[in-house]
């Protein structure tokens, strides 16, 4: 009796130990294939997409490691297993350079029961960059697009502190946006008129308006319907300065010479206490609208003094182009020049004067009077200059 107990003990710790040892070559083996599959070994390759499942813990692990030599060879092997454990590893193919990313994109998309907008809405949130690889997946995707983005935005969840998060959603959006025909534009910017998180949205305005002007297609791509919103946006004295200042930066691309866009321009200047980047928004809108400004020439002068000297000099493009088409605008800068006590305005008004032209040769004797009374070379050259330019 006693033998028999002996025996199987002896029995299960043999089992145990070839288990064990079983369990060691076989990681063993797969580690080996791993480092095979590194150096292109076609037949280590072969032998992990029959393994199935039982090597993607490993393949992650070479994908995960930065000194792997071929992460490549390990896309393609998850990608020929055709099965949905590989999708989690496939997914961190997304991140990486673009002959891994076009890789994973492939192998994703053929899976056809894989949601592209909730898997878009789940890697933007990551604390990796994923981006890039989303707008890859979502352009190589066969679903309908307007339901990727509904899916993305419905799926979306992220603490508002994380600016990163707005501007990777914002690029994929508008790189979605772009590449489509007028009525899923439009489709696309409904869902967004509709998105609780208001700075996605700005964002995105902002993101498509560049695009299309980069791409040469901002005539037929801009988002020239949303222009009320962002204007409302910038009307509300409730809207964090974040999205005010990304409104204000779409509206001057995107609508710069409307009638409440330029009032509003106008407005964030002469309330402003110092430069900001929604002053430098204002500017910029302001320096597309030129003469469209001409009523607020007034406002915009004493506004100018507040500002550095770059944005004084853009923004003399509106006093030139109205003082072109408003003689009342010639007088107004004759009447600064006479009341002027400095160089530095003296030369600001002269340079005007003279950028106006032949429609500002009401100025010439106030010009030829500062010109007497010039002691500064560089002021005496800038009045020599208007002169001509109005013509003697």
């Amino acid at each position: 009796m006693q033998f028999k107990v002996q025996l199987s003990i002896t029995v299960v710790l043999l089992t145990s130990l070839l288990i064990i040892t079983s369990a060691v070559f076989a990681q063993n083996d797969i580690n080996e294939l791993i480092e095979k599959l590194g150096q292109n070994d076609f037949r280590a390759s072969m032998t992990l997409q029959r393994m199935g499942r039982d090597a993607i813990p490993a393949l992650t692990e070479a994908l995960l490691d930065p000194d792997y030599p071929n992460h490549l060879n390990v896309i393609y092997v998850l990608d020929r297993m055709k099965l949905e454990e590989a999708i989690p590893t496939l997914k961190l193919g997304l991140g990486f350079g673009p002959k891994v990313r076009e890789a994973a994109v492939k192998a994703l998309v053929k899976f056809d029961n894989l949601s592209i907008g909730e898997l878009a809405a789940e890697l933007l949130v990551e604390d990796i960059d994923y981006h890039f690889g989303v707008a890859s997946l979502i352009s190589a995707s066969s679903h309908n697009r307007v339901e990727i983005v509904a899916q993305l935005l419905n799926n979306l969840d992220f603490a508002p502190d994380r600016p990163e998060v707005v501007q990777r959603v914002a690029y994929v959006i508008a790189m979605v946006y772009v590449e489509q025909d007028d009525l899923t534009r439009a489709a696309i910017l409904d869902l967004l008129s509709e998105q609780a998180h208001r700075s996605v949205a700005y964002r995105s305005y902002l993101r498509m308006a560049q695009l299309a002007r980069g791409l040469g297609i901002f005539a037929e791509a801009a988002p020239y319907s949303v222009a009320d919103q962002l204007v409302e946006c910038l009307k509300n004295s409730n809207e964090s300065i974040n999205n005010q200042i990304v409104a204000a930066q779409a509206l001057s691309i995107i609508a710069p010479t409307d009638p409440q866009a330029i009032q509003l321009f106008v407005e964030l200047l002469v309330n402003a206490e110092v430069e900001s980047d929604l002053t430098k928004a204002a500017v910029a809108g302001l320096e597309k609208a030129g003469g469209l400004a001409k009523n607020y020439v007034s406002q915009l002068v004493k506004a100018v003094e507040k500002l550095p000297e770059d944005a004084q000099w853009r923004l003399a493009r509106v006093f030139v182009e109205s003082g072109k088409i408003e003689p009342s605008v010639v007088e107004f800068f004759i009447s600064r020049l006479a009341s002027s006590n400095s160089q530095e305005t003296d030369f600001y008004y002269v340079r005007i004067l003279g950028a106006i032209g032949s429609e500002a040769a009401s100025a010439k004797q106030q010009l030829e009077g500062k010109l007497v009374k010039a002691e500064n070379d560089e002021l005496k050259a800038a009045i020599q200059r208007a002169l001509e330019q109005i013509g003697r």
